[in-house]
């Protein structure tokens, strides 16, 4: 018995072993093909001739009826924006979709807030490397679309019937990527004109953190600084926001969860024991954010 215990046991080694080397290889491979599909965008795309670093950000907008007459008649496909914290590579951008509909038309708005216009570059062709089909067929640019529209700026013609089925451009660290369908299309120009317009209308700053409408985690704490396992703690959350629009909160730990009491209070419960860090990262409705974080201990 204690022969055939040991041979089995080292089976599951040699097998786990392998699964291993397996999966190292298959994400080198998987690696080294997005690093490909990333040099053929910008080959095709001709990265390196993109406008060189404007050095001012702007803050993003919030998009509705209100600024953008193009969507009068439609309505919100979802009840709540589709928003979410991207850190890729050590930048954090905030996404922002959108989407309209209504019985002839549609349209949708993608708008990212960079930290920098080079960030913002690198996040757009990111993008095409990642979404477009091989071969990668670039779209035209925007002035030989007819389109004198941000720094940088790509759009798809529609031929056929007139319009636009896409555009995207970047003005400043702002990135505003557009979908049409229907008779939305005939109208997707000048919808992009317009929000490219109210962002050349924002007042620019040299750096991301001098912009004023950032919303400011002013105080994160708790009362304790070690909870059992399975025990809850208040977090204590001041947010500065100067704007008075809707924030929305994302949290990212190493353990354990966050979850809001019966009195709409943010509470932390532990996870397994260890130090856990714990990020909470405040987003405004013009797409600008800050984070802070604090560590607690969990213990048996």
């Amino acid at each position: 018995m204690k022969k055939r215990f040991y041979v089995y046991m080292i089976y599951v080694i040699v097998m786990f072993l392998v699964s291993c080397l397996f999966t190292g290889e298959i994400k080198a491979q998987s690696q080294e093909m997005l690093e490909k599909q990333l040099q053929t965008a910008k080959e095709k795309y001709d990265f390196t001739n993109w406008e060189a670093e404007t050095g001012m950000v702007i803050p993003g907008l919030n998009i509705s009826q209100a600024i953008l007459p193009q969507l009068e008649g439609m309505s919100k496909t979802w009840q709540k924006d589709n928003i979410s914290i991207e850190t890729i590579q050590g930048t954090t951008y905030s996404k922002y979709r959108q989407w309209w509909t209504a019985d002839d038309r549609q349209l949708q708005v993608t708008m990212v807030v960079c930290p920098t216009f080079t960030a913002a570059k690198e996040y757009l062709i990111s993008y095409y490397a990642n979404t477009q089909m091989a071969p990668l067929v670039p779209k035209p640019t925007g002035s030989e679309s007819g389109l004198n529209i941000g720094n940088v700026c790509y759009a798809a013609p529609v031929e056929q019937s007139g319009g636009f089925s896409n555009i995207d451009f970047i003005r400043h660290n702002v990135i505003i990527m557009m979908r049409a369908e229907g008779n939305a299309r005939k109208e997707l120009a000048a919808a992009a004109g317009t929000l490219d317009g109210l962002l050349l209308n924002k007042e620019a700053k040299g750096d991301y953190s001098g912009l004023r409408e950032i919303p400011t985690v002013t105080r994160f704490s708790c009362k304790k600084a070690a909870i059992k396992q399975g025990e809850t703690v208040l977090l204590e959350l001041e947010v500065n926001n100067p704007t008075q629009g809707e924030l929305r909160y994302f949290w990212n730990m190493s353990g354990g969860g966050v979850k809001k009491n019966l009195k709409g209070n943010f509470v932390y419960y532990g996870g397994e024991p260890g130090t856990h860090t714990i990020t909470v990262t405040v987003v405004n409705d013009l797409g600008l954010h800050h984070s802070r974080s604090l560590e607690i201990e969990v213990v048996k």
